[in-house]
């Protein structure tokens, strides 16, 4: 039954996701687009609306057309000018430069451009920015780009094109492919930036961004061939050999951005102090690849050193609300999320740190333990992680919050559990199984399923059949909830990361309890296809080959998993186990 269900379902998400950061609103390559003219003659093209001569009127309608967004706030003024031809051509023109300018392929964003092009309040507009450029909610995977690369370059509002210019350079999509198509993109759209120093420095950082990217895919190919001639493993991150003058042009971008940071008018809005920590780590990943890590760390420093009294228009993440958003340090936590996200680990690691240890707002500081926990479990260091659930739960327990909310009972329940796999997984590494057995049965005493303690207790029980029998309606449980997540998943208005997410927990779950690895398998290759360079879908792929003992395919996938996201020790243990198995396989017997 189970196994008619995956594969219906699999059925339904075998469609591949789309990039549209190489769609354009109005062809970058079209000269005639690309010549933003000056307001007083765009006013003159407009009276000539209003001529005599027929041909005159076309003609600067095909001009206005052709100047497109960019004529775009005189239009606005001029369909209510009392010649009636100027305002009915005016509106006519602004209805088609409409059109050019939601013409994406990602249609979830026709709310936000049509609410950028209609508004008139300057912060509502940057907030509409952050919203098309930021990593999780709204245009994950880059869709916002185009109407980016249109503001950045049209925008009347100066303040408006340098936060469009700091969205591009530092809130790219997290999975590295995407990265690459989102700088490619940058620099082939404002290759031509004549003597715009806005558009002079976006194009320089993503050209550089590009070549340096360019030097690292070389790099790491050349490592992994030499490794299967040597069959020794690739020690990621793989060093660059950048050129001499490569590293004289990041010195040179880092003083142009900190001169560009530097100016009032670059940074006209408190509460994008967001992208401007963001901008800092944009840069230290180029001086980082560039091999200058003195200057690396000197941006990070500037990153950590931003401090905040009015926060960004973001939405809520978890259980924070608004009013919540609107409280110092929330860019910082913000952030660590992004970081995290894109398994910078350690950076994330001191920003929620520094929200945990320094913010007053109790749901920050909740929220900000939780993350610093789940970020050292994937540096295995779990300990400190039962730390900082022990202050997570210290809070949620408080007078202070159980006034205010009644869901405590809920978030204490799931960091229970979770609290209790950290340790459990401490004594497996001790070698410890009977403390370890103790731990996970602790933790399945509680509502909340954590499918990780599942499968841990499952491995456990192997010796035990006592407990796995006890398992066993646990996992049945977890089973049907996986089965009806898994029909929500196929709703229209789903998103095709939320699909991919319960795919990939299928999988892990059928795979870790069931043995059904044709099933995981099928599942966890449609979470893929919706996103191929995921790093916890690739690590669930890893460990559905292992359990179904294919361990060299177990091992190529993995050490694909590390390449993304090297600062993982989890990732990393997992390889060498991996790869022991296969050594044994291979090692023919004595």
């Amino acid at each position: 039954m189970f196994r008619f269900l995956w594969f219906s379902i699999l059925i339904l998400l075998l469609t591949p996701c789309t990039f549209s950061g190489e769609t354009v609103i109005i062809n970058p390559n079209d000269s005639s687009a690309n010549n933003v003219l000056p307001n007083d003659e765009v006013r003159q093209l407009i009276q000539k609306l209003g001529d005599d001569s027929y041909i005159v009127r076309q003609r600067a309608e095909l001009q206005l057309l052709r100047i497109g967004v960019g004529a775009f706030t005189e239009l606005q003024r001029a369909k209510n000018d009392k010649d009636i031809e100027i305002a009915h051509r005016a509106e006519r023109l602004l209805a088609q430069i409409e059109n050019l300018f939601l013409a994406l392929e990602d249609k979830s964003l026709y709310f936000w451009i049509t609410q950028y092009a209609f508004s008139t309040d300057i912060m509502e507009k940057a907030g509409i920015l952050w919203s098309l450029a930021r990593p999780f909610y709204d245009a994950p995977n880059g869709e916002g780009l185009p109407t980016l690369c249109r503001v950045v370059r049209f925008d009347t509002e100066y303040s408006l094109r340098a936060e469009a210019a700091k969205c591009l350079m530092a809130l790219p999509p997290s999975i590295p492919s995407k990265q690459r198509k989102w700088f490619h993109t940058i620099r082939d759209t404002l290759s031509d930036y004549g003597d715009d120093y806005l558009l002079q420095l976006v194009a320089e950082f993503a050209g550089l961004r590009c070549e340096l990217d360019d030097l690292k895919e070389v790099a790491e190919t050349k490592s992994q061939l030499d490794a299967k001639q040597t069959k020794q493993s690739v020690n990621y991150p793989v060093p660059l050999n950048v050129d001499h003058s490569v590293r004289q042009r990041v010195l040179q971008l880092t003083d142009r951005i900190a001169e560009f940071q530097s100016k009032p008018e670059n940074s006209a809005f408190q509460s994008g102090n967001m992208n401007d920590i963001l901008l800092f780590y944009a840069l230290a990943e180029i001086q980082n690849l560039a091999g200058l890590t003195a200057e690396r760390d000197r941006s990070v420093h500037a990153a950590l050193a931003v401090r905040t009294e009015v926060l960004g228009n973001e939405h809520p993440l978890n259980s924070i609300n608004e009013e919540d958003v609107k409280q110092p340090f929330y860019d910082h936590f913000a952030v660590g999320r992004i970081l995290k996200e894109r398994f910078c680990l350690n950076w994330a690691l001191r920003h929620l740190q520094l929200v945990s240890e320094e913010s007053n707002n109790l749901l920050l500081k909740i929220d900000a333990n939780s993350h610093v926990a789940k970020t050292l479990i994937l540096l295995c260091d779990y300990s400190e992680a039962v730390r900082y659930y022990d202050k997570a739960l210290e809070l949620i327990n408080s007078d202070e919050y159980l006034k205010m909310f009644n869901n405590a009972r809920r978030i204490s329940v799931r960091y229970c559990a979770e609290r209790l796999l950290c340790l459990a997984q401490a004594a497996v590494e001790n070698e410890d199984w009977a403390k370890a057995t103790e731990f996970v049965r602790q933790g399945l005493e509680y509502d909340f399923l954590e499918i990780d303690l599942l499968i841990l207790g499952y491995q456990l029980s192997g010796s035990d059949p006592v407990f796995r029998e006890e398992l066993k309606s646990k996992i049945d449980k977890a089973l049907l909830q996986t089965e009806r997540s898994l029909h929500q998943a196929v709703e229209p208005e789903r998103r095709p990361w939320f699909v991919a997410k319960v795919c990939n927990e299928a999988a892990w779950l059928l795979a870790g309890t069931a043995g059904d690895y044709v099933s995981a398998l099928a599942l966890v290759e449609a979470a893929l296809k919706i996103e191929p360079e995921d790093c916890s879908w690739l690590d669930t792929l890893a460990h559905v080959y292992f359990l179904g003992k294919k361990y060299d395919k177990a091992v190529e996938t993995q050490e694909n998993v590390l390449r993304l996201a090297p600062e993982s020790v989890v990732f990393r243990q997992s390889l060498e186990r991996f790869r022991k198995e296969l050594q044994k396989q291979e090692t023919p017997p004595q």
